[in-house]
Parts: structure tokens; sequence; C-alpha cells
């Protein structure tokens, strides 16, 4: 059944992971419950802060999922026309600013009925398709709300439910004018995996690995599934600054033909090889 943002009946009540049902490697640095906070306003209060619109909150699942508990985070968008880019999520900041390298596991799905009206402002020619979804951002450096600052971001529906990744430099001029949209570049860096059926409303497996470093061995790679659909390989940009904030959900660029979520489940981070990427 479709429906709206469920607030009340399901909110998280402190789920913590069962035994058993941890991964097969090395214990992650940091690791993002949403189980852990009971209700929206506790999320809020603890290790995230809302992304434009907000919309998120903690949710119990009927059932485990994959990872063994019962915690998730749910991400909605009404529908109805866009005059703007809908922007709704959640922004982590975390713990330790330090690090230019990062492996990030974590758990996705979306409604079975996601998909998009026209595209934004309106495009007639775009309905239901989702153009451009940032689906997660991870960000480097201090937050600068009144520019543009570098980050990789995590993208679905280029096109339909295609996945790709991008580097992003940090002056906006740039981002926004750079004609560069295939190769592994300085300014740009972007790489369009093969088509997945990510709007199927299962959960989906994502392994992450994310290196900022001038050297000429940046890379951006994700395990869909226990398959490598993006894998840049080394790469060179033009910014190391440490990762600082990751988000979570972020903007659609496009109206929604009508009301839909998305869900990750919790989020683990390793700081050093976990072997799976």
């Amino acid at each position: 059944m479709k429906a709206g943002p469920r607030i009340l009946a399901i909110l998280a009540c402190g789920a913590t992971m069962a035994a058993g049902a941890g991964p097969d490697y090395a214990d992650p640095t940091w690791v993002l419950d949403w189980g852990a906070y009971p209700s929206q306003a506790d999320l809020f209060a603890g290790p995230v802060d809302p992304r434009q619109g907000g919309r998120a909150w903690p949710i119990v699942l009927d059932e485990p999922g994959p990872w063994g508990t019962t915690g998730a985070l749910q991400i909605f968008f009404p529908g109805g026309p866009a005059d703007r880019q809908p922007e709704n999520g959640v922004n982590w900041s975390l713990p330790d600013s330090s690090h230019t390298e990062l492996w990030l596991e974590t758990w996705l799905r979306y409604d079975p009925w996601w998909t998009s009206g026209p595209h934004w402002p309106n495009d007639p020619t775009q309905e239901r398709v989702a153009m451009d979804h940032k689906l997660m951002y991870f960000w480097q450096g201090t937050y600068r709300p009144d520019q543009w600052w570098p980050n990789w971001q995590l993208k679905d529906g280029v096109w339909g439910d295609w996945i790709s990744a991008a580097w992003h430099p940090d002056v906006w001029y740039r981002y926004a004018h750079d004609p560069v949209r295939a190769d592994f570049g300085v300014d740009r860096a972007t790489a369009i995996a093969s088509e997945t059926a990510l709007y199927d409303g299962a959960w989906h497996h994502l392994r992450i690995h994310v290196r900022s470093t001038t050297d000429g061995r940046a890379r951006f790679a994700l395990s869909l599934d226990g398959r490598t659909v993006i894998d840049s390989g080394p790469i060179r940009i033009d910014d190391d600054t440490p990762f600082t904030m990751i988000t979570f959900g972020s903007n659609r660029n496009t109206g929604n033909a009508e009301d839909m979520s998305l869900y990750f489940g919790p989020a683990r981070v390793f700081l050093s090889n976990p072997g799976w990427l």
C-alpha cells in the first residue's frame, strides 16, 4: 500500500544489532545505527542534522533488514509539481574530520513505485524519469553555505535507474560550466555503471570506497549487492581536504508524480581497508 510519511506508529525504539548479525570482517570505526534514536527529535539532537526540507526520521521495520535489526531511516519526498529542487535527508558530521580515505557500508531500499514526474522545472519529454538524484554526498572540508565545496556524489536516476558517481570541485562556476562529463579529469570525475533494477522494493547492499588525494590515486568505487558496478580507478583531482560530512538522501532535481520514500539501513564506516573493495 502506498503511504505518505509514517511518523508515530513505527518510530524506532532503540534497536541494537542482533547477536551474530554483524559483518564477517573487522569491526567498523563508526556505526550510525538509526534504531538507536526513538524519534526524529532524538535523531536531530544526536549525530545528524536535517538536510534542507528534512522529512527524514528513524523507523522500525516490520521485520529485520538483511543487517539483522529493524532500525532504518526513512526519507520522504511528497508528490506534486516541483518549482525547485526538492531536498530532503540528513547530514552526518563525522566524529573525526582528519581522514581522506573512507570505506562505507550501508543498505538501501526504494518504494517499489519510486519514479518521478516531469523533469524539474517542467520538461514533458522526461515524464516519469528520475534525472539526477544525489543519493549520497561525501563532503570535504569546512561547510560553506555561501558557496559550493568539494564533494564526491553517488547518484541514481541518470536517465532511468542507472547509478553513477562524480567528484565536484569547490568553485560553483567551474562545476556548472565544466564540459567534461564522462572523463576522469581534474575538475570532474564521473563513472556510469550498467543499468540496475534499484526501484524494486528490495534491500540493496552498498559498499563504497572513496579516497581524495592529489597524487593521482583518488578513487570512488561502489559494490552493489556484491558486484562492483563503479570503479573510477586511480584518478587525479585537485583537492585532498579530509572528509567532514556525509549526506544521506539529498536532492532529486525533479518533481514527484506521487508520494514516495527511500530508506537506509545502518551506516558503517571503516578507516582501514576491510577487504571488500
